[in-house]
C-alpha cells in the first residue's frame, strides 16, 4: 500500500512495473486490489498505454497502427480483415548496449510505460505479434515483449491486450495463429476454447463485451511432421479402408535399381520413384501415386498397400488445403472461392470424419487413445475453418489459406547458417524487428551493416520467384536485331553507353526469377506498353539476339535508406496493393537488381579491392617500387 500512496497520475516505473506485472500473472489478483480493497491502480485501457511503443521497440508498436490507419482511410477494405500469428523465441540473457538510443537493452520489457530496467531482470524469452492481412497483400510486426519465463496467464493477457487494441482501432482479427505445445493449448483453454472432446471442439473464443470469434489455428506446417511421425511411430493402424502400414512407405524409400527390375521385370518405373525418394515429406501424393503403381504391377512387397495410400492421399490433399496461397492455383492447392466453397467445405467434412475413424491395432479410436494429440492440431483447423470460410467468402473474393501459416513470422527467427544453435540476444531480436519494418517500408534504417553482422538475419526476401524459365511478356512484339550487324545505329547507342549495355543484361537476369507482370513491365518501360515495337527503352537481349533498354529506374543509383516516398520504378498502383509488407514489391525489386549488380560486377570489385590492398603493402623510396 505505501507504494501507491501517491495520485493516480503520478506513477513511479516501479509502480507501473508493479502494475503490469501483476495485471500479466494474476488478472484476479488485480481485479481483487483495485475494486475491493481499493487499491489506486490503473484501469486496463490505461495499462494497454504502457504496453505501447513507437519505431522499433519493445511493445504494442503504435506507429504500425497508426501507419495501417492512414492506409485504411484508402483502402477499407483491405486493411480491416486480419489474421494475427504469435509466436515466442528464447534469447540469450544477455545485456547489450544501444547506442543510438543510449540503453541497456536485454532487461524485461513490455512497452515504454513497463521497462523492468529498473528491477534489473533480464528476459530469457521474446514474444512476437505479426499482423496479416486477409484481404490485401501485406503483413507488418505489431507488437514484441521481451519476458522472464512466458507462462500461459502471461501469454493469454498480452494475446487481450494486442486484441483489445486492434479492436479499439476497428481492425477485424478473425484469426490467432500459433504452433501447437503444452504452453499454447493451456493459453488457448485460458483464452475460452475447449480441445477435451474431439468431436465437439470449440476452436473460437470472444473479447468481453463483444460478439466477434476469433479462431484458433495451429501451424499446418509442424502438425504435418507430428502426424508423419506419427504414424511412423505406431507402425500400424486401422482405416475404414484397411491397415496403414508405415513399412510400405520404408520399403518403397529403401528401392535401388536392382530392387525395381527384379521385382517390376522389364517395366520402366526407375524415373518415376525417382522424385519419391528424394522428398522430404512422406505423406505426399507422389508417395501415394508410386505406392499404387507398384501394387498395380503386382509387386510382391506391396501387394496391399491401397489403403495405405488412400491414407496418405487423404492426408496431402487436406494439407493442400491449408496451404494454398496464388489466387491461380488449381486444384487442392486452389484458394477457397465461392465457386468452390462447397466442394472444399465437403473434403473438411470428410477429412474430419476419416481421422475420427481412425483405430489403433487394439481396436481403440485414435482421438480416445494416447495418441490423440497427434491428430488434435489437424482436427482443430479443420473445424476451425468450417467455422470461418463461409463468414469471410460474405466479404471478400477468395481466401488463400496461406495467409494463416506460422511461416510469415519465421522469416524473423531464421538465423545464419552455423549460427541456429545459438540464441539470439535480445537486442538481435529488437535490430532484426527494425530491419522487418523497414522491410515494410515504415523505418528507414541508416545502421551500418557492420551492427547487424551475425546477428539474427533475414534470408533473401525476393518477389515470387521461380528458377524455372519464364517468357518474356515482350517476346512477341519485339523488335529482334540480328548478331554481327555491327553498323547498327542501336549497337553504336548501347557501345557507347555501357551503363545501358550492363542494366539491360541485369533486368534479363532479373526476367527469369520475376513472376509479377507489374514488376517486369517496371523494368522496362514506366506503363503496361500497348505495342512494344514502339518502346525504344526497349533493346532485344543479346541471349536471343535481342537486348532490352531499362527504365531509368534500373540505371540509376540509389541509397535504400533515402528513398522515401519515391516511386522510382513508377509501380504506382502496385505499391499500394503491397505496401506495408514484408513481401513489398517496390523494396524487393530494389534489393534483387542490386543483388544481380553486385553478382555481375563481384569479380571487378575482388579486382579493386585486391589492387588497394597490393598497393597499401608497397613502400615508395624516390621513384621505385619495392616490396614488403
Amino acid at each position: 500500500m505505501e507504494l501507491f500512496k501517491k495520485p493516480k497520475s503520478q506513477y513511479s516505473a516501479q509502480q507501473r512495473l508493479f502494475c503490469v506485472t501483476l495485471h500479466l500473472h494474476d488478472q484476479s489478483l488485480y481485479n481483487y486490489l483495485r475494486n475491493e480493497i481499493r487499491l489506486p491502480i490503473p484501469e486496463p485501457r490505461q495499462l494497454r498505454q504502457w504496453l505501447k511503443t513507437d519505431c522499433h521497440n519493445t511493445g504494442i508498436n503504435s506507429s504500425v497502427l497508426e501507419a495501417l490507419l492512414r492506409k485504411r482511410q484508402q483502402y477499407p477494405e483491405m486493411y480491416k480483415r486480419t489474421c494475427l500469428i504469435v509466436d515466442s523465441v528464447a534469447i540469450s540473457q544477455h545485456i547489450s548496449y544501444d547506442s543510438e538510443k543510449n540503453e541497456l537493452v536485454g532487461f524485461v520489457n513490455f512497452g515504454k510505460g513497463a521497462n523492468a530496467s529498473v528491477s534489473q531482470e533480464v528476459a530469457n524469452e521474446a514474444l512476437m505479434f505479426l499482423l496479416v492481412g486477409l484481404d490485401g497483400y501485406w503483413k507488418v510486426p505489431v507488437a514484441c515483449f521481451f519476458i522472464r519465463t512466458l507462462t500461459a496467464q502471461a501469454q493469454h493477457q498480452l494475446i487481450l491486450d494486442v486484441l483489445h487494441e486492434l479492436a479499439d482501432n476497428s481492425f477485424e482479427t478473425v484469426a490467432i495463429t500459433m504452433e501447437r505445445n503444452p504452453l499454447n493449448e493451456e493459453t488457448c483453454i485460458l483464452l475460452g476454447c475447449n480441445f477435451n472432446d474431439s468431436k465437439n471442439l470449440q476452436t473460437h473464443f470472444t473479447l468481453p463485451n463483444s460478439n466477434k470469434n476469433h479462431y484458433i489455428i495451429f501451424d499446418v506446417t509442424k502438425e504435418q511432421q507430428i502426424l508423419s511421425d506419427m504414424v511412423e511411430k505406431t507402425g500400424i493402424m486401422l482405416s475404414p479402408e484397411g491397415p496403414v502400414i508405415w513399412q510400405y512407405i520404408t520399403d518403397l524409400m529403401s528401392l535401388n535399381k536392382t530392387t525395381v527390375k527384379r521385382a517390376c521385370g522389364n517395366h520402366n518405373v526407375e524415373s518415376q520413384l525417382m522424385d519419391v525418394k528424394l522428398m522430404i515429406n512422406k505423406l505426399g501424393g507422389n508417395v501415394a501415386n508410386a505406392l499404387n503403381m507398384l501394387e498395380g504391377l503386382k509387386c510382391e512387397r506391396f501387394i496391399g498397400s491401397s489403403a495405405t495410400a488412400s491414407f496418405i492421399k487423404i492426408v496431402d490433399r487436406i494439407f493442400s488445403i491449408l496451404t494454398s496461397k496464388i489466387p491461380w492455383g488449381q486444384g487442392d492447392r486452389s484458394p477457397i472461392n465461392h465457386i468452390n466453397l462447397q466442394q472444399k467445405l465437403c473434403i473438411l467434412q470428410e477429412t474430419e470424419e476419416y481421422f475420427l475413424s481412425l483405430t489403433t491395432c487394439n481396436n481403440i479410436f485414435v482421438h480416445q487413445s494416447e495418441r490423440r494429440q497427434n491428430i488434435l492440431g489437424i482436427l482443430v483447423n479443420i473445424t476451425s475453418l468450417k467455422a470461418l470460410l463461409p463468414d469471410l467468402l460474405f466479404k471478400q473474393n477468395y481466401i488463400a489459406t496461406q495467409k494463416f501459416s506460422m511461416n510469415h513470422l519465421k522469416i524473423l527467427t531464421n538465423r545464419n547458417p552455423g549460427d541456429r544453435e545459438k540464441r539470439p540476444t535480445a537486442i538481435q531480436v529488437k535490430r532484426a524487428l527494425g530491419h522487418l519494418l523497414s522491410q515494410c517500408g515504415l523505418w528507414n534504417t541508416s545502421e551500418k551493416k557492420e551492427l547487424l553482422k551475425n546477428e539474427m538475419c533475414f534470408p533473401s526476401l525476393s518477389i515470387s520467384c521461380s528458377y524455372l524459365y519464364l517468357p518474356s511478356p515482350f517476346q512477341e512484339d519485339c523488335v529482334t536485331l540480328p548478331d554481327h550487324i555491327y553498323s547498327s545505329n542501336i549497337l553504336d547507342v548501347m557501345l557507347q553507353n555501357s551503363d545501358m549495355y550492363i542494366a539491360g543484361w541485369i533486368v534479363r537476369e532479373a526476367f527469369t526469377q520475376l513472376t509479377c507482370n507489374e514488376c517486369r513491365w517496371a523494368l522496362v518501360t514506366g506503363e503496361t506498353p500497348q505495342d512494344f515495337r514502339s518502346a525504344y527503352h526497349l533493346l532485344q537481349v543479346k541471349d536471343c539476339r535481342c537486348y532490352f533498354i531499362p527504365s531509368n529506374g534500373t540505371i540509376n543509383h540509389y541509397v535504400l535508406s533515402s528513398l522515401g516516398p519515391s516511386d522510382i520504378f513508377n509501380l504506382k498502383q502496385h505499391i499500394v496493393e503491397t505496401d506495408l509488407v514484408t513481401d513489398n514489391h517496390y523494396f524487393q525489386l530494389i534489393r534483387m537488381i542490386t543483388s544481380i549488380f553486385y553478382k555481375f560486377r563481384k569479380a571487378y570489385i575482388t579486382k579493386v579491392t585486391q589492387a588497394r590492398l597490393y598497393r597499401a603493402q608497397v613502400k615508395q623510396i624516390l621513384s621505385k617500387p619495392i616490396n614488403n
